[in-house]
């Protein structure tokens, strides 16, 4: 139980870390370069994607991940990327603010990231 809360607080803090990067990300190129919330999305997350992978793999789980581990890894992250950005465009434009849009959505994939890279990637019980 002590290490499984080890786990969930070392990536809610990677996550926090790397949201916080994101969310700013967004902000500017949504906001102020006025780029499309679907683009602005992916380009912030795919930053948000190398820092997440530096902390997890170093801090939370203290593994670092074959080549085709890393692979895998990144190929999960590319398809959630993509459908976390094709959501909050779809959210966007049904009249949902940009931030608003962005926050659900990723707190959503929060939840689903935290298992798949836990359980599957770095394969810990």
């Amino acid at each position: 139980m002590l290490e499984s809360r080890k786990y969930i607080t070392g990536f809610l803090f990677s996550g926090i870390i790397a949201n916080f990067i994101s969310s700013l990300l967004f902000y500017i190129q949504s906001y102020i370069l006025e780029i499309s919330p679907f683009f602005s999305a992916i380009i912030a997350q795919i930053f948000a994607l190398i820092c997440s992978y530096l902390f997890n793999s170093r801090i939370t789980f203290d593994k670092k991940l074959s080549n085709y581990g890393k692979l895998c890894y990144f190929s999960y992250y590319l398809i959630a990327i993509y459908v976390v950005a094709f959501a909050i465009a779809n959210l966007t434009s049904v009249g949902i603010p940009k931030l608003l849009s962005w926050l659900i959505c990723v707190l959503l994939a929060t939840i689903s990231n935290y298992l798949v890279v836990k359980k599957l990637l770095f394969k810990v019980k």
